[in-house]
């Protein structure tokens, strides 16, 4: 035997379900349909069903004696592990069992390391139980099975097929036409950085594509470091309102503004918005933060402003390689709740990404927000886009009164 006597395991439903492999095509289906060679805890099952796996898949026979021809096995191992006293009609509620025993198998695997850590430390235990947690509700739900290449492939059709239902926008809609008809959109498991200097609205920006997919009910999560929650809900009202920030700020009100940014109010208050604006927020805090928002309100999409402010988990010998870290950090935040990630950054006289190059790196589309000479105009360029054309500008006016950018028709 092959398998840890302290891991839970059911050997009897894993000789049923690759008896109903022999026994039955239509059983096969069910099982390999439900079933990856990581179900089985015995070494030998676990081979016999890839075995089992790839017959079913080229639509050739299962049976011990190829088995044994095949992997090498002793025949009678093979017929063994091929005989059980469950009928071929019960694969279903074999299957069902072995889904829950290996739940409870990675759940003593996981708590396991969990508690190793805990005890040697040097590590962030608070965001390692949190990331364990939210692997094995994936686990549970389905979503950590590795898709085979022809799930990949199918995944890619729907994609194509999707784009040439509704045009060239496949993600979610930033606000800009003409940026999200070169970047596609915001996709899920990528990251998109908006970089600018000082006041040349990167923030209105980010804003900008939250409230895009707000108005459409997506739930959205901002994590701003910098600007205070009660700041960026004054900047909603004063885009839904049409009244300015100054005004609402101050209260001198006029004419009907009152009912405006009353209105304004109230469909703010129901927007799906989860706003956290704490300042010393590291990475992993982000991180663990955003699984929990995400398995609780389905956040799908997150902004993080900015970069630069966010902390890192540990100290390193450079200030670019902190930077990296939480890039780093971000970039797999996108891939592992497989959501648009839009994170600000700071850039230097220069227009350079401040602190790192590894932003860019780690990013799959970057866009600068260019100040030019007239206060009320910027230069939207696409310095970076895995999928598409770059170094690309779009013209735009800046509001900053409103915090709204519009593309400029006089181009």
């Amino acid at each position: 035997m092959r398998t840890s006597k302290l891991l839970p395991a059911n050997l009897d439903a894993e000789r049923a379900c690759l008896s109903a492999c022999y026994a039955s095509k239509e059983a096969c289906g069910v099982v390999v349909n439900r079933l990856t060679a990581e179900h089985f805890a015995e070494e030998q099952h676990k081979k016999l069903y890839e075995w089992v796996h790839a017959q079913y898949s080229n639509g050739r026979e299962v049976n011990p004696v190829r088995a044994s021809d095949d992997l090498g096995l002793p025949v009678e191992v093979c017929e063994s592990a091929f005989e059980s006293e469950y009928p071929a009609s019960m694969a279903e509620d074999m299957c069902d069992t072995l889904q829950t025993i290996f739940l409870r198998r990675q759940v003593a695997l996981r708590a396991g390391e969990l508690a190793k850590q805990a005890r040697e430390g040097g590590v962030d235990i608070l965001e390692m139980a949190l990331g364990q947690l939210h692997a094995i509700c994936e686990l549970a739900t389905g979503k950590m099975t590795d898709k085979t290449w022809k799930e990949h492939v199918g995944a890619a059709i729907d994609s194509v097929e999707l784009a040439l239902k509704g045009g060239v926008v496949t993600g979610l809609c930033t606000g800009l036409p003409s940026l999200d008809t070169l970047t596609g959109g915001l996709h899920a498991k990528e990251l998109t950085v908006v970089a600018g200097g000082t006041s040349s609205g990167k923030t209105a920006l980010g804003l900008q594509m939250a409230h895009e997919n707000l108005l459409h009910n997506i739930p959205v999560a901002i994590y701003s470091l910098e600007m205070g929650g009660d700041e960026l809900a004054k900047r909603l009202f004063a885009r839904e309102s049409g009244v300015d920030g100054i005004t609402i700020r101050n209260g001198r009100l006029v004419g009907n503004q009152l009912d405006r940014i009353t209105g304004a109010c109230g469909r703010v208050a129901q927007m799906p918005l989860f706003v956290r604006d704490r300042p010393d927020m590291s990475i992993s805090q982000i991180r663990a933060d955003a699984r929990r928002m995400h398995a609780a309100h389905g956040v799908k999409l997150i902004v993080v402003d900015y970069i630069q402010l966010v902390s890192p988990d540990k100290s390193h010998d450079s200030r670019e390689r902190e930077v990296a870290s939480i890039s780093r950090g971000l970039k797999q935040m996108a891939k592992e709740l497989s959501v648009p990630v839009v994170a600000l950054s700071q850039t230097n006289k220069q227009g350079e990404l401040r602190e790192s190059a590894a932003i860019g790196q780690d990013s799959d589309v970057v866009i600068g927000i260019l100040e030019q000479e007239d206060e009320s105009q910027r230069t939207v360029r696409v310095e970076k886009n895995r999928h598409g054309a770059r170094k690309v500008n779009i013209s735009v006016k800046f509001d900053g009164a409103h915090g709204i950018i519009t593309e400029n028709t006089n181009k």
